[in-house]
């Protein structure tokens, strides 16, 4: 199916399905329960760095991925808590120069403060 913006400010998209008797309807809002959660985990490749996992079983990666989200809540809570202001110390080496802390960085600090 292919779906157009009467507008035309939107590029046209398709949609597939690989059940022949998936009714037009039927494909659409599969597609917008599984929405929430491609945006998710977009938004952790872009902000979070957070890469696409490589492991060989579906089971691996089924558990590393929720792991990284409850390790990055984990520290990020109580950094925040520490540093309000969103100044956290930068490690910073003569050869890689930071503009903004790291995950790292943040998990330093933490370790340093526990």
């Amino acid at each position: 199916m292919i779906v157009r913006d009467p507008k035309g400010r939107l590029d046209p998209r398709a949609y597939f399905s690989t059940r022949q008797r998936d009714e037009p309807r039927a494909i659409i809002l599969e597609f917008i329960k599984r929405w929430t959660s491609e945006t998710t985990f977009e938004q952790s490749r872009a902000h979070l760095v957070i890469e696409t996992q490589r492991q060989y079983a579906d089971l691996a990666i089924e558990r590393t991925t929720p792991c990284l989200f409850g390790l990055y809540s984990l520290v990020a809570l109580p950094a925040k808590a520490l540093h309000p202001d969103g100044e956290a110390p930068i490690r910073t080496t003569a050869w890689y120069v930071k503009k903004e802390a790291t995950f790292a960085d943040v998990l330093a600090a933490m370790r340093h403060h526990l």
